[in-house]
């Protein structure tokens, strides 16, 4: 599974992914958009974005994003609210 990053608005999914034992990766939204401006696409659409978050998935080296410890959760929980 490849997500990119959107704050904490997909933890619940990242988090929920982990605990069915699905192995994912969550990419910087930064370089999404670099690699889709060096790819031509300059515009942005909702159907440009999925095909290039798509195509940097498949094409760029990938890290698996491993799940966040108990403490990692309370760290982010503290800094959102904030």
């Amino acid at each position: 599974m490849f997500f990119v990053r959107m704050g904490h608005n997909n933890e619940n999914s990242v988090r929920s992914c982990h605990q069915a034992g699905i192995a994912i990766c969550i990419a910087n939204p930064r370089q999404v958009r670099d690699f889709a401006k060096g790819h031509g696409f300059l515009e942005k659409s909702d159907t440009i974005d999925a095909f290039m978050i798509r195509r940097f998935a498949k094409d760029v080296e990938i890290h698996l994003t491993a799940p966040r410890t108990p403490q990692q959760r309370a760290h982010q929980a503290g800094l959102i609210k904030s």
